[in-house]
């Protein structure tokens, strides 16, 4: 039971699920009102034409995208400072390697990794 009363008619909403990319037709009242599958009547999920509705899916589907590609270039950004590190060390090991030869005699199994 909500907290918040209503004297708003129940009426058609078009619900957005960005989750799964669809439009649902609803009945409720607006904030803070519920729809008829339990759920708060946003104004960012539920409006009153489907034009609106339409809008905000297409809105969703653009800023997921913007945050998938920032993600994708953050994690390649970071594949390739670990690959310069990964370099970098390896030069680093057969540079003492040839400077401290004694001290990698066990080591065989550890560059294998």
């Amino acid at each position: 039971m909500s907290i918040h009363k209503t004297n708003q008619p129940v009426r058609t909403l078009y619900k957005v699920c960005c989750r799964n990319w669809e439009i649902r037709i609803v009945t409720g009242q607006p904030w803070p009102g519920q729809d008829s599958e339990g759920d708060k009547c946003f104004v960012n999920t539920h409006f009153e034409n489907e034009l609106d509705a339409i809008k905000r899916l297409i809105d969703c589907a653009w800023a997921r995208l913007s945050l998938a590609q920032r993600a994708i270039s953050t994690a390649e950004y970071h594949l390739r400072q670990a690959k310069q590190e990964g370099a970098g060390s390896k030069a680093a090991i057969e540079k003492l390697r040839t400077e401290y030869p004694d001290y990698f005699q066990h080591d065989a199994d550890a560059e294998n990794d």
